[in-house]
């Protein structure tokens, strides 16, 4: 298991992602972005080295076009995915990491902008994602467990209202 894989699994690379050391990462071949909405995937490749960020295309948001858009990519234990954290919540990354890759779930307001670059597509944002990941450039969020989430509106409740800020 890489230093990598270790720390993603322990939710420690959820705070702060490190990759100072080339041995972190020399074992991925694939990095894979994702730009995720409802219905549909976006989905844009960075190989390992210097070359090109290239689109792949959209995929369905179903677990078999997934699984298919894995098969198609190789190995999972040489691709580190990632995508931005917002409605659609956890469960991409989760099933991900069942499957064996490696995904981070990044917080869209830590990703590094060009100055003047306000055109945003999927294919733009996938092929982003997947340079500044190979970069090393992208803040991961904290992914709580499905426990956590359940658990989440009971302990809202117990805590009682919060107080008005107006």
């Amino acid at each position: 298991m890489s230093q990598f894989r270790r720390l993603i699994g322990n939710n420690d690379l959820q705070s702060e992602l490190h990759c100072e050391g080339a041995d972190i990462i020399q074992d991925i071949v694939k990095f894979v972005g994702l730009d995720v909405s409802m219905d549909t995937i976006a989905v844009a490749v960075a190989d390992a080295g210097r070359r090109e960020a290239r689109y792949w295309g959209t995929i369905a948001h179903t677990p078999e076009a997934v699984k298919k858009l894995l098969t198609q990519l190789g190995g999972t234990d040489e691709i580190l995915a990632c995508y931005e954290a917002g409605p659609t919540g956890y469960e991409l990354q989760r099933f991900l990491n069942r499957q064996g890759v490696q995904c981070l779930v990044v917080a869209p307001t830590l990703i590094p902008k060009r100055p003047g670059d306000r055109v945003k597509t999927d294919r733009r944002d996938a092929i982003r994602l997947a340079q500044l990941l190979r970069a090393c450039e992208l803040m991961p969020v904290y992914v709580p467990t499905e426990e956590d989430e359940v658990d989440a509106p009971t302990r809202r409740r117990e805590r009682g209202p919060t107080p008005s800020t107006s």
